[in-house]
Order: structure tokens, then C-alpha cells, then sequence
């Protein structure tokens, strides 16, 4: 949903094409594709730094009908992570064009806690009959990548829930969830430090594992 272009190709194909949307905590999310490149493919993953600043325009500028550059596609879709955050301006684009009744959206915390619901409520969504028996849900990433001399500061989660919440507050009107108890709208709200919020999000990632003592 980041590109208004490819709604309206998608749209140009099936005007009655029903969509699921997936969502959390954007900033969890933030860290959670960081955390994700820096385990799976180190060899191409940036400072945390660098991460903030690719392809992170302000809320106003968040791509319409323009896509990268052709050589450009893999550099975003892997570093592309602020600006996937801003629901509120996706959701907008999407009902824009094929109306809100075509947008499942869902919370993540809810497919963590009844995922079987979950899924019945996709099937239904989707018009599909729903399944005899859902498989388990698998937990994909159960490690923890190294941590890294860059990790989120205080300062940078506390610009980052100041980017967010007015995009949230669009969001929560359009999608109809109540998002108040994720962590970037405490912290908004004032419910929860932004000390705390930084330090469950750096608790994270593993401590490097000690120095060998050399043999005498």
C-alpha cells in the first residue's frame, strides 16, 4: 500500500479485490525488520542510524503514484523502514481506491492471541470456506542477533513516536482499531516512558558472546 500505482493496478484487474492488512506497534515493527536484516543477512545490513535516514520522507511526502528506480527495487524493500510505518497514509490511499469495505485490518496482538479466530476471520473476509483445522502458528525468528554498537537512543524513539502519532491517530479513525495500548501511543499519551519503551525494544538483542582467553 506504500505506492498509490500499485493499488490502481491492482484495481485495473479486479475492482473487487478484498485485502488483509496486517498491522503493529510501527516502531516495534521499525526494530523488528532492523533486528531482521542484521540476523538474516548481516553482510547487507546499515547502522540503525543510517536505517532511520533511507527512504524515510516526512508524513506529507509518503510516496503516491512514484516507485524507486528499477536498480533501486531490493535497496527498498530491504531498507525502506520508516516510511512503511505511516498506516494511517497507506489505509487512506487503499480506501481511496477500492473503498474501506475491501480493507481487513487486523492487529497483530490478536493473531498472537487467537490466531485460529484470526484466521476464520480472513477466510470469511476473503469469502473462502473456512478451514477444518488451522495449522500451528511457527515462530520464525527465535534467536537474537548480536548487539550492535548502534542500537535506538532515547533521543531517536522519542523523535520517531513524534513522527507516528498523528499518523496513528488517522489510522485508529480509518481502521476502527484501538491501538492506545501499543507502546508508541503510551509514550504519546504519556502512559509510558519513552526510557522504558527504548529499553524493551534494545533488550532485544543479545549480549556478544565473550572473548576467548588465548591458551597459555
Amino acid at each position: 500500500m506504500l505506492f498509490r500505482s500499485a493499488l490502481e493496478r491492482m484495481h485495473r484487474y479486479d475492482p473487487e479485490l478484498r485485502h488483509v492488512v496486517l498491522v503493529r506497534d510501527p516502531i516495534e515493527r521499525l526494530v523488528s525488520q532492523w533486528q531482521m536484516i542484521s540476523n538474516r543477512w548481516p553482510q547487507e545490513a546499515e547502522s540503525w542510524a543510517r536505517f532511520l535516514t533511507r527512504f524515510a520522507p516526512d508524513p506529507a511526502d509518503v510516496p503516491e503514484s512514484r516507485r524507486p528506480p528499477r536498480t533501486n527495487v531490493h535497496a527498498f524493500r530491504m531498507h525502506s523502514g520508516v516510511v512503511r510505518g505511516h498506516y494511517g497514509a497507506q489505509l487512506r490511499r487503499g480506501i481511496e481506491v477500492f473503498g474501506r469495505e475491501a480493507f481487513l485490518v487486523l492487529d497483530m496482538r490478536e493473531l498472537l492471541r487467537d490466531h485460529v479466530g484470526t484466521v476464520h476471520r480472513v477466510t470469511d473476509h476473503l469469502g473462502l470456506r473456512r478451514l477444518d483445522d488451522v495449522a500451528p502458528l511457527p515462530h520464525g525468528m527465535k534467536g537474537k542477533p548480536a548487539l550492535s554498537p548502534d542500537l535506538p537512543t532515547v533521543e531517536q524513539i522519542a523523535g520517531l513516536v513524534e513522527r507516528y502519532a498523528p499518523d496513528l491517530e488517522l489510522f485508529a479513525r480509518l481502521s476502527g482499531l484501538d491501538v492506545s495500548a501499543w507502546p508508541t501511543c503510551e509514550v504519546a499519551a504519556g502512559r509510558l516512558d519513552v526510557e522504558e519503551f527504548t529499553a524493551r525494544l534494545t533488550s532485544r538483542f543479545a549480549a556478544p558472546a565473550p572473548a576467548r582467553a588465548a591458551a597459555p
